[in-house]
């Protein structure tokens, strides 16, 4: 048990790295897009390699280049809610490269099973969850096409930005991370994990609630999808849905009435709960 500590202690230490990669400030730094979604695409390598260009713990540590390669990737991949069967082909293909097992449910659910590091079979298989769907969101002048085109990236001093539309973090960055954990030689005292990607996350949890019971066998669950760092929040208070009905009353409008269109811009993104506050 104690290795097993020490191995989850590991990943809430590299996990918090990500988190305090930039400290230089920086003018605005668009990068072209590219739409591969290899992962030893000398563009990819080239995009991370241009975007943190004065950033040397990243260019010089595999495991953060790592997370930033797998969430250029994601980002070049269509998934939106209901629309992920991209990414979880793209999913089934990384374990199929790697020589990993992968299952899946027939909601779109998928699980992939990293064996354990030799000698430490022993330990409880760790389950890393992330969602694979995102929020898709863009402002009105802005062409795009969430179905087909790649995510752009700016960089704005100490932030990742998305060229006006949401970047897809929420819960790509999760994905990242386990993903990018997953293939880190480095990291000692490592057991059994499986990565679980559940879909429709953000239109109701639809992926987890629809769950296959026997998907994942492992009974310790770390969850990534939070937007506070460096911590874990033991147990979860839940959720729930309400269901309300109104009765609209309509009512004519006269012909000599005005219409205004009235248009809001220029806030911080925010989606929910604490973020928003």
């Amino acid at each position: 048990m104690q290795s097993w500590k020490v191995f989850v202690g590991c990943l809430v230490l590299w996990s918090a790295l990500l988190y305090t990669i930039c400290s230089a400030t920086t003018s605005n730094i668009p990068v072209e897009p590219s739409s591969s979604v290899e992962l030893e695409d000398a563009s990819i390598v080239q995009q991370i390699q241009t975007i943190f260009a004065d950033q040397q713990e990243i260019l010089n540590s595999k495991g953060l280049f790592d997370i930033w390669k797998f969430f250029r990737i994601i980002g070049n991949i269509p998934r939106e809610s209901r629309n992920t069967k991209a990414m979880v082909s793209w999913l089934r293909q990384f374990a199929q490269q790697k020589g990993y097992q992968s299952k899946e449910d027939k909601v779109g659910n998928i699980v992939i099973q990293i064996p354990a590091q030799p000698g430490y079979e022993h330990l409880p298989t760790l389950v890393l969850q992330a969602h694979t769907d995102m929020v898709c969101e863009k402002n009105s002048n802005k062409q795009f096409d969430f179905q087909k085109d790649a995510i752009e990236w700016v960089r704005k001093g100490d932030f990742i930005h998305a060229n006006d539309t949401t970047l897809g973090a929420d819960n790509g960055m999760g994905m990242a991370l386990s993903l990018a954990f997953s293939q880190d030689s480095e990291i000692k005292a490592r057991g059994p994990i499986e990565l679980l990607f559940t879909t429709d996350e953000e239109i109701g949890l639809l992926g987890a609630a629809q769950m296959e019971p026997n998907l994942a066998s492992g009974q310790l669950l770390i969850n990534l999808d939070t937007s506070f760092q460096k911590g874990f929040f033991v147990g979860c208070a839940g959720g729930v849905n309400t269901v309300a009905d109104y009765k609209l009353e309509r009512e004519s409008v006269a012909d000599s009435a005005s219409f205004v269109k009235i248009f809001v811009s220029g806030f911080n993104g925010a989606h929910s709960g604490a973020v928003c506050s």
